[in-house]
């Protein structure tokens, strides 16, 4: 079937469509990595920030008492430190949090080549946290911490 655009526009449906994203309740569950992004915005200083944003799907887990929250897409995002030139910047100091993530994944061999793009598909141990909307109130699942299965 062929996307129709005018008729998707004069299709009519019935019943509500939901205004909020489903709180996973804080805790450890075992995700899989389904797409990586990479975004820039402007600090309000006006300077750019290069972020990873990285999409992880909790597995059917015992953890997860409400199985439907299995599909809801949790994001991690990961400030980029980068050099001059645009890379990735690989100073001991420097991008700490994708580090962890590489390692935990078991892609942080420095013998390797890498890219972001090899960790989709990637399972790992991740803990959910919550982030409250100070201005809506609304509260968005995060990722704060990755280990290895």
């Amino acid at each position: 079937m062929l996307f129709d655009p005018n008729a998707f526009l004069n299709a009519t449906v019935t019943g509500a469509m939901s205004t909020r994203v489903p709180v996973v309740p804080e805790g450890e569950y075992i995700a899989g990595i389904t797409g990586v992004r990479v975004r820039a915005v402007t600090r309000d200083d006006g300077t750019q920030a290069v972020i990873l944003d990285v999409t992880w799907r909790i597995s059917d887990s015992p953890a997860l008492s409400d199985k439907d929250l299995a599909n809801v897409p949790v994001r991690q995002s990961i400030f980029l430190d980068l050099t001059p030139e645009g890379t990735l910047d690989l100073a001991p100091t420097k991008n700490i949090r994708l580090g962890r993530l590489r390692e935990a994944v078991r892609q942080n061999d420095p013998g390797r080549p890498w890219s972001p793009k090899m960790l989709e598909g990637q399972v790992a141990r991740i803990r959910v946290t919550h982030r409250v909307d100070p201005e809506t109130g609304d509260v968005y699942n995060d990722v704060a911490q990755v280990n290895a299965v």
